[in-house]
């Protein structure tokens, strides 16, 4: 047999193992995917070695994760197949016992394929991933309060305590740091996405005051979570195959996985493109997902949805803090070099981006009322 790690880095609460068994002529491969800091491991020998993952954090967010990942996998998996890889067996991590959890899946490896952080999505891959997320919300809304409310929210609030360092510290790892003076030096902005009681509020429950119902969250929606169909060529397709690492799945803001999306796998002019038109396609593909249901009714309206993105944008932004260091590890190989500095560019105008539209809602006073309860006086 032979075990190959298929993740290349791009994961970064597990590892995932490839395990091929050989019966003479015939093989048979499976998936192990098991949880840990390898991702933040790296970064301790790496530019960004402050921000590493220590034990109290992994305790906090891995272990936590993974449990929820077993549970999304028995629970609401069964009844969402086409946006779920075949699950066979899950096991929890026990630092008490000494058991390594895992989670044992069907091998899709070479049927799809997973793109890195840096990577842009094309449009039609980006509509293809909004259907799929409109067949997850009308399932979840058709349950209605037979949809259980299992999924530590805290999870995701955790990453916020990680962004003050990050944005103290944001010279040393960026490479073009005055191109973000002016962003880092609006002290009102920096502070609203270092609040933990607002971001947590915004994850958790903004939607509800725009008149929003509580659905199934996937949590940590971008390119390397999502397995995408091969060509026949075996180029990436603009199809899906599959939605993949659910460990942040829970009950809650669902309109959080469309800006997570958007915001980390789109470059700046394609989101603010795609922004004309993606909340009414997804409308659209809800009703058409509904009404498969035996829903004929829309249950909320695209203004809706943009109006808790745009405030999603405002605050989540500054996950991008975290996720470019932890996702651009500078290689050992000097001829790697010149390809990374120019992904590492790539990733900060982004960034920029993304900035300036969150500056630019922020100074709008639109969601101030929201906003200002969460502020010292």
């Amino acid at each position: 047999f032979s075990v190959e790690d298929i993740c290349g880095g791009k994961g970064i609460f597990s590892i995932v193992l490839k395990i091929t068994l050989g019966f003479g002529s015939f093989s048979y491969s499976t998936i192990i995917k098991i949880p840990g800091t390898f991702t933040f491991d790296k970064l301790k020998n790496s530019e960004c070695d402050p921000f590493s993952m220590d034990d109290q954090k992994r305790d906090e967010l891995i272990i936590p994760a993974h449990r929820q990942e077993c549970v999304f996998y028995s629970n609401f998996a069964p009844l969402v197949p086409s946006v779920t890889p075949r699950v066979f067996e899950t096991r929890e991590w026990s630092l008490k016992s000494g058991k390594v959890g895992y989670i044992h899946m069907e091998d899709l490896s070479t049927k799809t394929k997973t793109l890195t952080f840096h990577s842009r999505l094309t449009n039609e891959q980006v509509k293809n991933i909004v259907a799929k997320l409109a067949y997850f919300n009308a399932v979840a809304f058709n349950l209605g309060e037979k949809l259980t409310s299992e999924g530590n929210i805290e999870m995701m609030s955790t990453g916020t305590k990680m962004i003050p360092p990050l944005v103290s510290e944001f010279d040393r790892f960026a490479g073009h740091p005055e191109v973000f003076k002016r962003i880092l030096e609006r002290k009102d902005f920096t502070g609203l996405i270092c609040n933990e009681p607002l971001v947590s509020y915004v994850l958790r429950e903004c939607h509800r005051d725009f008149g929003l119902p509580d659905l199934y969250v996937h949590g940590d929606l971008w390119t390397s979570n999502i397995l995408f169909k091969l060509n026949p060529d075996k180029s990436v397709s603009d199809e899906i195959a599959a939605i993949i690492d659910w460990q942040f799945a829970h009950k809650g803001n669902f309109v959080f996985d469309l800006c997570r999306l958007l915001i980390f796998s789109c470059d700046g002019d394609q989101r603010r493109e795609l922004e004309f038109s993606i909340f009414d396609y997804y409308i659209e593909q809800l009703g058409l997902e509904l009404s498969k249901l035996g829903t004929h009714q829309l249950p909320y309206s695209a203004k809706q949805i943009k109006d808790v993105y745009e405030l999603i944008l405002l605050i989540h932004s500054g996950f991008m803090f975290i996720m470019n260091p932890a996702l651009n590890i500078k290689p050992l190989d000097e001829e790697q070099i010149p390809a990374y500095k120019a992904r590492k560019d790539r990733l900060e105008l982004r960034m920029l981006h993304t900035f300036e539209d969150a500056l630019q809602i922020l100074d709008s006073g639109k969601f101030n009322k929201f906003i200002s309860k969460y502020l010292e006086p």
